[in-house]
């Protein structure tokens, strides 16, 4: 049984023009004390990449950014013992209060939940072609439209997923840098997707319940006001206490997520669900829970992936 005691927090915000850092620093000093471990990393400077054409442009120095943000966190997680981490992309929204439960409760090394947008998109893929982009294939529309339910293998999942680090298959996932036998896009799903074929770890997606919501992805030359538009469409799904924070960032913290009571608190008031909105330039949040050292050793487990 987990408890809310080993359960640590790792936020990073950089590259931003509006007020992310302010918004993110103030949920965080509201919901630290439900945390073991809080860790804070605000960059309040470049605003922006140097190579890129407007706020929704992603050049290779962001992805570069973002895969060492979150191989830091995935080292992270392995230095503190962890037994999950759980990557969560910002602009995520998990409205399923028994989501981290659920995800851990299938005993797989990497499985995410379906997101729903409001089209076909969403956070998997059924095919991948050999030079690493996305394929179309007839599978993928069942699964999407709930017509076969479960967890099932595929070549690709992104923004929303949980690693099991007690597997000993999980020991070589690398976000950065890309696998030496790497040549596909630089990209940091593709990579992570490359690595995970190479360490023999199946990629699972889950659709048994619904989880939450993503936004379908905007153009390059689109900007934040395109994408505020565009995350609108989830606001009848959220309960009506997040309808009222008017700054789109909930108070509530992924603690909430957890098949345990965390008791009442002043920054979480009944809400049951997390919501998460991608600042100007992007929020990179990474969480996972970690062990004790005490009951579980410093040994990886040798499981099926």
């Amino acid at each position: 049984m987990l408890t809310k005691l080993f359960m640590d927090e790792k936020a990073a915000t950089d590259h931003n023009v509006d007020n992310t850092t302010s918004m993110l620093k103030e949920w965080l000093k509201r919901a630290q004390g439900v945390y073991h471990y809080v860790e804070w990393r605000p960059m309040d400077e470049p605003k922006s990449y140097t190579d890129e054409w407007g706020p929704k442009h992603w050049p290779p120095s962001r992805f570069n950014h973002v895969m060492k943000l979150r191989q830091a966190a995935l080292k992270a997680a392995r230095e503190r013992w962890a037994d999950y981490i759980l990557f969560v992309d910002s602009d995520n929204l998990l409205t399923n209060p028994h989501v981290l439960n659920l995800m851990m409760a299938e005993k797989l090394t990497l499985a995410a939940p379906m997101l729903e947008s409001r089209s076909l998109y969403s956070n998997f893929w059924c095919g991948i072609t050999p030079q690493g982009y996305y394929k179309r294939t007839p599978d993928y529309q069942p699964i999407r439209e709930w017509k076969r339910l479960g967890c099932y293998a595929v070549p690709m999942v992104h923004s929303t997923f949980l690693i099991d680090l007690r597997r000993e298959s999980s020991k070589d996932l690398t976000f950065y840098p890309p696998h030496p036998d790497y040549s596909w896009a630089f990209d940091d799903i593709m990579v992570f997707a490359f690595s995970a074929r190479q360490s023999g770890v199946q990629m699972y997606v889950c659709n048994r319940e619904h989880y939450g919501l993503l936004p379908v992805p905007l153009k390059a030359q689109q900007s934040v006001e395109d994408e505020s538009e565009k995350f609108e469409y989830a606001l009848p799904s959220l309960p009506p206490l997040l309808l009222q924070d008017v700054n789109m960032i909930s108070h509530c913290p992924l603690a909430t997520l957890l098949p345990w009571s965390v008791g009442p608190s002043n920054h979480c008031p009944a809400l049951d669900c997390s919501l998460l909105q991608e600042g100007d330039g992007g929020v990179a949040l990474q969480r996972y829970q970690a062990r004790s050292p005490e009951s579980s050793p410093r040994h990886w487990v040798s499981t099926p992936p």
